[in-house]
């Protein structure tokens, strides 16, 4: 909850300065570095952002672990959710075939 209540004081406090917020397009988080575990420990790292190397994919690539971000999940979803729409009449490997053109 403090991540959300965070965006929303920084929405907030432009709307003081007379800016109209009609839209937010990108929020950047910076973290710092926190390690909950040691980087030894893993066998690999996954990220859930796509398209960007993150801090933790730097780290993850530093220590010379395997990397995946997320466009896989975010191909994954669309093609389930695609399906779901066409009530599961549809191949789901096509799907995923014509959909991986996009990335």
């Amino acid at each position: 909850m403090a991540m959300l209540d965070a965006i929303l004081n920084s929405i907030k406090k432009e709307e003081e300065k007379g800016r109209k917020i009609k839209k937010v397009t990108e929020i950047n988080l910076e973290v710092g570095e926190l390690t909950f575990i040691n980087v030894e420990q893993l066998k690999f790292a996954f990220e859930v952002i796509y398209n960007k190397e993150t801090p933790f994919l730097k780290l993850a690539k530093k220590n010379t672990l395997t990397c995946k971000d997320g466009a896989d999940m975010l191909l994954y979803q669309g093609v389930i959710a695609f399906n779901l729409f066409f009530n599961k009449t549809l191949d789901e490997n096509k799907i995923t075939k014509y959909m991986k053109k996009a990335f």
